[in-house]
């Protein structure tokens, strides 16, 4: 009965071994798995935030023009403050006309 007992455990340990062997591969795999989409989530992100930054300095570059003009033009300052402001010269009238409802 000795001899079967060895023979057994000399064919089980292989399969223990590959049986193992597989069980890390797959947990290896599973986690590559992960990691990739892990990384294409960050990299969505990444070039969205891209999209944003190259848009926001559009924008500073906008608004800079604008502050240099505000700065040193008088032209832009009264234009501005005639459109934005209702504002009007000191020899000037402003009229505002209203539609009368139709009867």
């Amino acid at each position: 009965m000795k001899r079967v007992a060895d023979g057994l455990a000399g064919r089980s340990l292989p399969l223990l071994i590959g049986a193992a062997t597989l069980v890390v591969v797959g947990l290896v795999v599973f986690a590559s798995v992960e990691s990739y989409r892990d990384l294409e989530t960050v990299e969505a992100r990444r070039t969205e935030l891209e999209a944003r930054v190259s848009e926001t300095e559009e924008r500073l570059v906008e608004l800079e023009y604008r502050r240099r003009l505000l700065e040193t033009d008088p032209a832009t300052i009264e234009r501005l403050a005639r459109e934005e402001l209702g504002l009007a010269g000191e020899d000037e009238r402003i009229y505002v006309v209203t539609e009368t409802p139709a009867e």
